[in-house]
């Protein structure tokens, strides 16, 4: 799973380099083509980006649904709290609920009780 989430981010900052580079319908790109090489020409870059642009695309979406089966597969062998049914709580009826100390009621160091006359 960790080879695939490292191919996922690489793919991930690929596509988006590839798409700040190509061209905007405006006719402007993130970077100027110039030269006079058919290859890295207006057209050129056009079509190798676009094609980058559908491979990369390919990979992330076959990449994401693949660590989606591996990770569903994964969920469907480990236990969870849902797949436990909780047994009902019993109280019992007879029984009063415990009273809680008051700390006032309980004797100093000295054996007195707060609030005892000396």
């Amino acid at each position: 799973m960790g080879i695939l989430l490292a191919i996922h981010v690489i793919v991930t900052i690929l596509l988006i380099l590839v798409v700040l580079i190509q061209k905007n319908e405006g006719g402007s790109s993130l970077f100027a083509n110039s030269g006079g090489n058919s290859m890295f020409n207006a057209r050129g870059t056009s079509n190798i980006l676009t094609k980058a642009t559908w491979v990369l695309a390919s990979i992330f979406l076959i990449n994401c649904v693949i660590m989606a089966t591996i990770d569903s597969a994964h969920m469907r062998n480990t236990e969870t709290i849902m797949n436990h049914e909780s047994a009902p709580i019993k109280q019992d009826q007879n029984k009063e609920p415990e009273k809680e100390k008051n700390s006032a009621e309980e004797p100093i160091s000295d054996g007195t009780k707060p609030g005892d006359k000396q």
